[in-house]
């Protein structure tokens, strides 16, 4: 087996899930992950294609999923065999923290002399702690880390000194050191991503189990592109809120991709796979001129793949006479959390149920495919009794 600079290693929340018995609590069956949580973050796609893009050879290698896949599977045995500079493990939603440091733990045991690497929003939040498990000796920090980790790299292949790293926290004899996070860009057009390194990556290393997506993702696909990194609402439970980010991601203010080049996006996947697309973000963010100028650009370029949109607030007529007349297909998300207001608002969300059932209905005369509300149980001023009518409620929808 070839040697990568890095292979990125994404774990399930809980590493020994095949043999201990487990409550995971209520997970919608409308998210394509299971409870294990198998999914890695897009992340893993946009490094490694920009590694790629800069000469460093680069694998993925979607443990969770193959764990699921493979009731049978010796996980151990198959790092042992793995052989990289760098092992990168991903500990960005936090039910992964078992099952990450676990997989650290079993990395460093077979490749003491590599450098286990953590990155994401979790492993932001808990640098210091990450620190210092003896697994672990270099964290990524921030929400855009692709030339922060470019950097990286090149500095522990040249031996150049690891504080000229941004967004890098890191340990060495002499203790911990903390970067500060500088890299965070202000438009996601800095980076371009190649989709189809993903499949080149998958022929080379005749491997298309590491490199699913989610477990069922060759029979049920489902792609995705980044319209924004950040937020300007203050969701009381939410770790990527306005407040948040601007805390522990040092990100002042929302990033979007420009229209054009989320389209081109949209289109690029298309040549690769027909399936359908998640707009990450709320299209709406950028205002009226931003959405009209994704949809004629979406339109213009003859994009033939399902769209599907995640809103934060239900929507108005106009966006879905814009999604019908340029569109061959879409769909939407919307979060509600519950069906009391008050409950709504207190968690940053404030809008009536009258709204919703109205946007609701606008959707479906014009042509949406599908309408996913999500509800939530565990948020302020949610009692026992509202978290059951939430589901009667859904039942009324």
């Amino acid at each position: 087996m070839s040697k990568e600079d890095i292979i990125f290693l994404h774990a399930p929340s809980v590493y020994d899930f095949r043999k201990e018995f487990l409550f995971y609590g209520p997970v919608s069956d409308m998210v394509p992950s299971t409870p294990v949580f198998e999914m890695y973050p897009f992340g893993f796609t946009s490094m490694a294609s920009h590694l790629a893009r800069n000469g460093y050879k680069v694998r993925l290698v979607n443990l969770a999923s193959m764990m699921l896949n493979d009731r049978k599977l010796d996980v151990e045995k198959l790092i042992s065999k793995l052989k990289a500079k760098v092992f990168g493990i991903d500990l960005h939603w936090l039910p992964h923290a078992h099952g990450a440091l676990e997989i650290a733990k079993l990395v460093k045991k077979h490749h003491p002399d590599a450098k286990v690497l953590f990155g994401g929003f979790s492993s932001t939040y808990f640098q210091e702690e990450l620190l210092r498990y003896p697994q672990v000796d270099l964290i990524m920090k921030g929400d855009s880390t692709e030339e922060p980790l470019r950097q990286l790299m090149e500095a522990l292949k040249n031996g150049t000194p690891l504080e000229n790293v941004p967004n890098l926290s890191w340990k060495d004899e002499k203790g911990e050191h903390h970067n500060p996070i500088t890299y965070v860009p202000d438009s996601l057009d800095y980076q371009d991503v190649d989709y189809g390194w993903i499949v080149r990556s998958v022929i080379r290393h005749l491997d298309l189990e590491g490199h699913k997506p989610f477990k069922d993702w060759d029979r049920y696909p489902i792609t995705m592109v980044f319209s924004i990194k950040g937020c300007h609402l203050n969701c009381t439970v939410c770790g990527g809120s306005c407040p948040a980010m601007h805390k522990f991601l040092n990100r002042q203010k929302p990033a979007f991709r420009s229209p054009e080049k989320l389209a081109q996006d949209v289109y690029n996947i298309q040549q690769y796979i027909k399936a359908p697309t998640f707009i990450v973000g709320d299209p709406r963010r950028g205002g009226l001129d931003y959405m009209q100028r994704f949809f004629a650009e979406v339109k213009r370029l003859g994009v033939t793949n399902s769209l599907v949109f995640e809103f934060f607030t239900p929507p108005d007529e106009e966006f879905y006479k814009l999604a019908s007349t340029h569109t061959k297909g879409f769909a939407v998300e919307i979060s509600p959390d519950s069906h009391d207001p008050e409950v709504r608002e207190a968690l940053g969300r404030k809008y009536s149920n009258e709204e919703l059932e109205t946007s609701i209905k606008n959707a479906l005369k014009y042509g949406a495919e599908r309408f996913d509300v999500f509800f939530m149980i565990g948020l302020p001023k949610q009692t026992r009794e509202s978290a059951v009518k939430s589901a009667e409620y859904a039942k009324t929808l």
